[in-house]
Parts: C-alpha cells; sequence; structure tokens
C-alpha cells in the first residue's frame, strides 16, 4: 500500500539530486578560466607554486563530486524508474555514504569556520589572489572590502541551508531504504515462484496408478480368497 508514494518520492529524490549536482557542476566548470594558473613574473610563480596547485585541487575536486553525485542519482532515477535491483542498491549505497559525508563535513565547517578566525583572513587572501573569479563573483556581492563579512554571512547562510537539505535528504534515504527492501522482498519472492514452477515442469518421479483390468483372471495364493490391490509405482515421466 505504501510502496507507490515510496517509490514516487524516490524517483522525484533522485531526479532532483541527478539536475542540481550537474548545474553545480556546469557552474564550477564555467568558473574554472576565471582562476589564474600562470603567475606574471618569475619570482611570484616560485612563490605561489603551491597555493595555486591547492586551489586546483579544491575546485578538482568540487566539480569531480558534484559530476560523480550527479552520475549516481542519474543511474539511481534508471534504477527506480526501470525497477532494476542493482542499479537502486547502488543509489542506496551511495547515498547513505554521501548522507554521512555531508554530515560530518557540516559539522567540522562550522566548527572550524567560529573556532579559527584566521579561515576568513586566509580565504580573503587566497580569494584576493584571482581577481578574474572575484570580477565573476562580484554579482554575489563579494569584493575585496567585504570578504570577510561577506564570508562571515555567506557561512551561516550555507550552515542553515545544508541543515535543512539534510533534514530533508534524511526523509528520503528512509523512503528509499524502504523502497528498496520491498523491492528485494517481491523479487526474492518471484524468485522463489519462478523455481518452483520450474521444479514442476523438469523430469521428477510420479506415482500412478495400476488398476487391473477387468478381464485379468483372479490369483489365488495358497487357498486364500483373492484380493483386489492397488498398486502404485514411480515412473519417470519424460
Amino acid at each position: 500500500m505504501f510502496v507507490r508514494p515510496l517509490r514516487s518520492v524516490s524517483i522525484a529524490a533522485s531526479l532532483v539530486g541527478a539536475g542540481l549536482n550537474f548545474v553545480l557542476a556546469a557552474r564550477l566548470l564555467g568558473l574554472w578560466r576565471s582562476l589564474g594558473w600562470e603567475s606574471e613574473t618569475e619570482w611570484e610563480a616560485s612563490g605561489d607554486v603551491w597555493r595555486v596547485d591547492s586551489v586546483k585541487i579544491v575546485w578538482g575536486l568540487l566539480s569531480t563530486y558534484f559530476a560523480a553525485a550527479s552520475l549516481a542519482c542519474f543511474v539511481g532515477f534508471v534504477g527506480l524508474a526501470k525497477t532494476i535491483p542493482s542499479f537502486v542498491r547502488f543509489y542506496r549505497d551511495y547515498s547513505i555514504a554521501d548522507f554521512a559525508f555531508i554530515t560530518v563535513s557540516t559539522l567540522f565547517v562550522s566548527y572550524t569556520s567560529y573556532s579559527t578566525p584566521y579561515v576568513r583572513t586566509g580565504v580573503c587572501e587566497e580569494l584576493s589572489r584571482h581577481p578574474d573569479l572575484m570580477r565573476d563573483m562580484v554579482e554575489m556581492g563579494l569584493n575585496v572590502e567585504n570578504c570577510e563579512l561577506w564570508f562571515d554571512r555567506a557561512v551561516v547562510g550555507m550552515i542553515g541551508i545544508m541543515f535543512i537539505l539534510i533534514v530533508i535528504r534524511l526523509h528520503t534515504l528512509i523512503a528509499l531504504s524502504k523502497h528498496y527492501r520491498y523491492m528485494w522482498r517481491d523479487a526474492a519472492i518471484n524468485k522463489s515462484q519462478h523455481t518452483s514452477l520450474r521444479q514442476l515442469n523438469t523430469d521428477s518421479l510420479h506415482r500412478i496408478y495400476l488398476l487391473p483390468t477387468p478381464t485379468s483372471p483372479p490369483v489365488v495364493f495358497d487357498g486364500v480368497q483373492p484380493l483386489r490391490h492397488i498398486i502404485t509405482l514411480p515412473l519417470s515421466l519424460g
């Protein structure tokens, strides 16, 4: 009775997740060109090589994460829409791992942002080294002058949004787990029924009755009156 609503919720969550993660991955790739990969002078290059590499790593990890999340959600959508248990199991396992990762990351970022004040300064200094990226983020209200204030507000807003998303994802994850359990149970029942039908259709021993014909002469054993016996014999019916 509750299978259809659980399936609908899971399909909607996988479709929204695939679209949202794809948009975020495309947005990050669009901002990729705004990063300054080369320094203007040899002196700057020797001093900023590790900083530029760290930005590359973070940017690449974020892009890869959202692209992989979009692909995993799409696989889950296909599995839920076409009732493919292996796809649904993969999507469920991914959702559990991603939910744990997002929850731990949110708690870690929340604690680090408020326990270490120098994080804001370090982030703003790193962003100031990429003027092209700062120009692209002007539409979000970010500039060099208000970077630290903007960072504080952004962290508060992101933490609030992430906790709301965590609650929503928890409910959708419970719905997905229940739907997969129902799907696995139905698949097991169908498999057992199919196996039993195959056993009935295969060659096996069947018991049949051999009845004497009316013209068969009675058999007398040592003066004892003949008895009519029903004889059963297992035979193989091919």
